[in-house]
C-alpha cells in the first residue's frame, strides 16, 4: 500500500520488497484479505505468483523438517 502513495518510484522493487520481512507459507495479494499489494492490472498474475511462493515455502518447510528427523 506503500506504492499508492507514491513513496516508491520503481514500482518493480515495491513488488519485490513486499516479500522481504514475510514469514510462513500463507501470503495473500491484498484483494484476498492480505499484505501483498497486487499489481494493477494483474490481480490474477499476482495471485499466482504468491501462490507460488507459498508452495516454495510450504515444500521447503517440509524438507527441513524431514531433513532434521532423519
Amino acid at each position: 500500500k506503500i506504492c499508492k502513495t507514491g513513496r516508491y518510484k520503481n514500482k518493480d522493487m515495491f513488488w519485490y520488497e513486499q516479500f522481504y520481512h514475510c514469514r510462513g507459507g500463507n501470503l495473500a495479494v491484498d484483494k484476498d484479505g492480505g499484505e501483498i499489494v497486487a499489481v494493477t492490472g494483474a490481480t490474477i498474475s499476482s495471485r499466482a505468483v504468491v501462490r507460488a511462493i507459498n508452495n516454495s515455502i510450504q515444500n521447503l518447510q517440509k524438507y527441513l523438517g524431514r531433513k532434521q528427523k532423519g
